[in-house]
């Protein structure tokens, strides 16, 4: 055997050492599966486990997965979440979703999978009749500079933004945390971006939860584009648009679009910034909107004035909402006296009427270290807004009312895009 061959050789028994590595576990399952006579429903080869943290599945593993679940697949999800899965990894699982009709949800978070790849997926979208979910958060769609993306959707050959515009099966899109590979685009390729996604928004009637957050969405791509493709859309009940660059016009242009908008139920704009203004807008969409009932607006910014005005309406105008985040803003202790009744006093007791002084400083911290009754009082448990659906809470020391976060609900919290049935 002559040297090369020898280095072939290696190379062949290192790979399948990898592989066999790679799946070792998932083999176990199966065997256990077999054993029991329960048939698997779920494939979750997820590379921040323990047993791939090493050995990631890239795309030769994903061409030999694919290859023998073909024509012979009995799993509904399929998860292959935190790999390093390319667009030759991607045009594999497009094959074999073309003549799959059992798995109904495809989780390919945080890969590698470019335009190409996302192209590849979409055009098999058109010929398969089961999948109901896809989730490509994280991938570098709109890498290498987003011209190929920008294109992409706007080619006329099936890509994704057509197949979302005519398939009536897919119900949640999830592209969030693409921000860094949009930061790269021009302004005008990044808002042709958005243009064709909210396109997308009014052909499509069949989408339930869209998860934008992260991606970069500033005040004018609200304005222009999605403020109306949200009030045209007759489906969509989650939107998702945490972490953008949303500020009170995008904040005033949103809201204005959702005061007669009667299907959307949950609305995501943590961490955005839109101030007084914007939170303003949000207490005349209130008076409008009959629907809404989860509403964050944590981290953005809202002072005094906004804050008071929410407390006002949610307290008596608006009988709908029922969960809220405002953790991270600018209260002062007149915002505290305002919104304390909303929640049935502090804890412990108090804060509902002339138990407090007048305001002083607006101090915002933390509640002493000896804690409070975390009993619920009998204001509390009558109260508009449950304290178990909100992030903040209030105490008092020395007569003065306090803010600080509600940390027994913040896991409680989490804004959910999975499919409600």
């Amino acid at each position: 055997m002559n040297t090369n061959q020898a280095d072939d050789s290696i190379h062949v028994i290192d790979f399948l050492d990898e592989y066999i590595n790679a799946i070792e576990f998932l083999t176990q399952e199966l065997q256990e599966s077999v054993d029991s006579g329960v048939i698997p429903k779920k494939l979750k080869l997820n590379g921040n486990k323990d047993q791939l943290r090493k050995t990631r599945l890239d795309d030769v593993h994903v061409h030999v997965l694919m290859r023998s679940l073909d024509s012979n697949c009995f799993l509904t999800l399929i998860d292959l979440s935190y790999n390093e899965i390319g667009d030759k990894g991607a045009a594999s699982l497009a094959n074999f979703l073309k003549n799959d009709s059992r798995v109904k949800k495809l989780i390919l978070k945080y890969n590698q999978i470019g335009a190409e790849g996302g192209a590849a997926i979409g055009r098999s979208l058109i010929m398969n009749e089961g999948v109901e979910e896809i989730d490509m958060t994280g991938n570098p769609i709109g890498n290498e500079g987003g011209m190929e993306f920008a294109a992409m959707l706007q080619a006329q050959e099936p890509t994704l933004s057509t197949v979302l515009s005519n398939t009536h099966k897919i119900r949640v899109l999830d592209i969030s945390n693409n921000e860094n590979n949009f930061s790269r685009l021009t302004q005008s390729l990044a808002n042709d971006v958005m243009l064709h996604l909210c396109k997308m928004m009014a052909a499509n009637r069949a989408i339930d939860v869209l998860a934008f957050g992260k991606m970069g969405v500033s005040d004018f791509m609200v304005t222009e584009y999605l403020a109306r493709a949200v009030l045209n859309n007759r489906k969509i009940a989650r939107l998702d648009l945490r972490c953008n660059k949303i500020t009170r016009d995008g904040g005033v242009a949103l809201c204005q679009s959702l005061y007669k908008q009667m299907f959307l139920t949950h609305l995501n704009l943590s961490c955005c910034a839109i101030q007084d203004e914007g939170a303003e807008a949000v207490s005349v969409m209130l008076l409008h909107n009959k629907i809404l009932t989860t509403l964050y607006l944590d981290h953005n910014r809202i002072a005094r004035k906004g804050l008071r005005q929410l407390a006002d309406v949610i307290a008596h105008k608006n009988r709908t909402l029922s969960s809220l985040r405002l953790w991270g803003n600018l209260w002062d202790e007149y915002a505290c006296i305002d919104f304390a009744p909303v929640i049935g006093g502090a804890r412990g007791g108090g804060g509902t009427s002339g138990e407090v002084a007048e305001p002083t400083n607006g101090i915002q911290r933390r509640p002493p270290s000896n804690g409070f009754s975390s009993r619920l009082t009998e204001e509390q448990q009558n109260a508009r807004l449950k304290p178990d659906q909100v992030d903040f809470c209030f105490y008092v020391v020395d007569k003065v009312l306090h803010v600080c976060e509600n940390e027994d609900t913040g896991g409680n919290m989490e804004f959910s895009c999975a499919i409600q049935e």
